[in-house]
């Protein structure tokens, strides 16, 4: 693929993931918002208990295999027919284990009603299955525009089964039926339009050759899926379902824009770094702009929602208000993985899955060890021992990855401090005109201009260069 085609399908992937992340974020914030108001903290709780079997059953069935199809030089319909078969050969068989585990699981935390909610949404990851080689298939050939299209769709069709079920009452149900609808519409429509079709012609020995590479990452998502949502656990079973609510909506709103980042850049770079990997002055510089785009898009965002937190929570269902701590620590948290995770799909590119693993089994095991002993403590204390860890992992991936690409430490700081500086001048400014103020909604409203406006005045002030590349390249499609 020539310098110029790689260009252009790298921004119009930026362009369309980005497209495809924002509307599917704005629709789960208009979700988020409704259920908010209608649901408890209880309904949320609930449910959240059961985010880690969800988060495993999913990793074990994707098996790493999107990743190691990317890294594969070239397409063979056998190779994608073999993960199709064993991923949904493997979904089958973990659901049916969880089915009869479900009992189990709801006396566990002391909640019969989970029986019957468990084996209903542990269909997401059985519908799941049945898109894995779909969704390789896209994100190899870098037809994110497709991709964004079957996704939104699924997300606005589902979003709306959801806020039916929240008004007419159903509770937690809304949260089950959406997360399953979501799964089995996406999967509907890319066994439709996606070309790949699978076939009966089944061989498994693809699925030996990819082994020695994904079976790292399995190990490393599994890790990390352990490491996320051991919280949920361990709140309900030493706290209340409700606590379990506060605590999973404080991850959610800095989630949902973690999310956003992880799709955007996620949906190009490794592809990207794949196809340049033997040229590593591309490399080096394709990575360093785009630390530098999420450097200036993450520390805004991010801060600026702890900021407004409180008003935002008050606004919404005033019920919520414990979560605030726990979202402001946990926007900080997300800082750090976004950032990381361009070094991750760097690593990945590398063919370095062993690296994926070992780092992110440190930051499992610190991160478990973290909240083991500071639980007692509270939720609050929790959180901000697992965001001191994950800074502290952004440094392990700095030294561990970057020298792939000639990347040092003074680099990392040249490309993040710059926008932190700006964001933090932004905010004191903004907290200081609102201390003068009264009424939420004002303050709200308030916080949110000035510190928008500031920002994108600073950051133009300070570098014009970047702010006018930034431009040109949306402007121009060049990378």
């Amino acid at each position: 693929m020539g310098i110029s085609e790689l260009k252009t399908k790298t921004v119009k992937g930026l362009l369309w993931g980005g497209l495809n992340n924002g509307v599917q974020q704005l629709i789960s914030v208009v979700l988020g918002l409704v259920l908010l108001n209608k649901l408890s903290p209880a309904d949320y709780g609930l449910v959240g208990m059961l985010a880690i079997f969800i988060g495993i059953a999913n990793t074990l069935q994707e098996g790493g295999f999107t990743s190691a199809l990317t890294n594969r030089r070239q397409y063979r319909h056998k190779d994608f027919n073999a993960v199709f078969w064993f991923s949904i050969a493997v979904s089958l068989s973990i659901y049916a284990v969880l089915w009869f585990c479900a009992p189990l699981i709801a006396r566990f935390f002391g909640h019969p009603e989970l029986v019957l909610i468990a084996r209903v949404q542990f269909l997401t990851f059985v519908f799941n299955s049945m898109a894995i080689t779909h969704n390789a298939f896209l994100f190899k050939n870098m037809m994110v525009r497709q991709r964004a299209t079957y996704d939104v769709i699924a997300a606005l069709a589902s979003a709306v089964i959801a806020i039916y079920l929240a008004l007419r009452g159903y509770g937690y149900w809304a949260l089950v039926i959406h997360s399953v609808s979501f799964s089995a519409i996406g999967a509907f429509l890319k066994w439709i339009y996606v070309p790949w079709k699978p076939s009966f012609r089944i061989t498994l020995t693809p699925i030996f050759e990819m082994f020695r590479f994904s079976i790292n990452l399995v190990a490393s998502s599994l890790v990390l899926q352990i490491q996320t949502n051991i919280f949920s656990i361990i709140l309900g079973r030493k706290f209340t379902k409700q606590d379990v609510g506060y605590y999973g909506q404080g991850m959610k709103w800095s989630n949902l824009m973690l999310s956003m980042f992880n799709g955007i850049f996620n949906s190009v770079s490794q592809p990207v770094f794949s196809r340049i990997s033997d040229d590593r002055e591309r490399q080096t510089r394709v990575f360093k702009k785009l630390i530098s785009l999420v450097s200036i898009m993450i520390f805004p965002i991010m801060l600026g929602i702890a900021f407004v937190g409180n008003e935002f929570i008050t606004i919404i269902n005033p019920d919520f208000i414990p979560c605030v701590p726990i979202l402001r620590m946990y926007c900080i948290y997300c800082i750090a993985s976004a950032i990381y995770g361009i070094y991750t799909q760097l690593a990945i590119s590398h063919g370095k899955s062993r690296l994926c693993l070992t780092i992110n089994m440190i930051n499992a095991v610190l991160q478990i060890a973290s909240a083991l002993i500071t639980y007692r403590f509270g939720m609050e204390t929790m959180a901000m021992s697992v965001t001191a860890i994950n800074f502290a992992m952004l440094l392990v991936w700095h030294f561990s990855a970057g020298k792939l690409v000639n990347f040092n430490f003074l680099n990392l700081l040249f490309h993040t401090l710059p926008y932190l500086g700006i964001t933090l001048a932004a905010i004191a400014a903004a907290s200081a005109t609102c201390s003068l103020l009264d009424g939420t909604a004002l303050i709200l409203t308030v916080k949110i201009l000035i510190t928008a406006t500031l920002y994108v005045t600073m950051l133009y002030l300070f570098n014009k260069k970047l702010f006018f590349e930034a431009l040109q390249m949306f402007k121009e499609r060049k990378i």
